[in-house]
């Protein structure tokens, strides 16, 4: 039920439509409103911890959970420890979840930067509980990587390469965008990727 996909009879589960719609409806908001509510990020998060939890994996639940609520602390050295140490815990208590740990690792470190905000973060950190395969994490990254270029496209059209060129080359601070998107696109690849595999 959790996959994306019952092999047997390639029917789109449940759980990835609920995430699809989900993350669907988070990005328009987010485009259109600009700013997205607490609510948005907390309600698929607990979604994600009560599945590992029924799950037998209540232990990696806590994990992640003291891992989101180390981001709300204040002081710099503080938040990297809480996130250092909360990472390492991850890969201890579950090897099988590495690719979830190393792209919290990815994620946070482009939050603490300021190239995606938190929202953005916590839902690629959603995506990882549910399906936590290298393949989704590299799909993560095409997803981020083509939304990027569409924002860019859209925002200056005419412009676009210039500006393009002026974010890579310059490392431009404030260049973060509403991401929420890129994650849309990526679990759109990540069934492509699955289906081709399977036909």
């Amino acid at each position: 039920m959790w996959q994306v996909f019952d092999e047997m009879s390639m029917e789109i589960t449940p759980i990835y439509l609920l995430i699809l719609i989900w993350m669907t409806f988070e990005a328009g908001w987010n485009l259109f409103r600009r700013r997205l509510p607490l609510w948005f990020s907390l309600i698929p998060l607990g979604a994600g911890l009560v599945y590992l939890a029924a799950t037998g994996q209540a232990w990696l639940a806590a994990i992640i959970a003291l891992a989101v609520m180390a981001t709300e602390v204040e002081a710099r050295p503080l938040r990297l420890i809480g996130f250092l140490l909360a990472v390492i815990l991850i890969i201890l208590s579950s090897p099988g979840h590495l690719p979830l740990a190393v792209g919290w690792v990815l994620l946070s470190a482009l939050w603490e930067v300021r190239v995606l905000y938190g929202a953005d973060a916590l839902a690629g950190l959603v995506l990882l509980i549910f399906f936590p395969y290298w393949l989704m994490l590299a799909c993560i990254g095409i997803g981020l990587g083509l939304w990027s270029l569409i924002v860019l496209a859209m925002r200056y059209r005419r412009d676009f390469g210039l500006h393009l060129w002026t974010v890579l080359a310059n490392r431009a601070e404030g260049t973060a965008y509403p991401a929420i998107g890129g994650f849309v696109l990526a679990l759109i690849v990540y069934l492509l990727l699955l289906l081709k595999g399977n036909i």
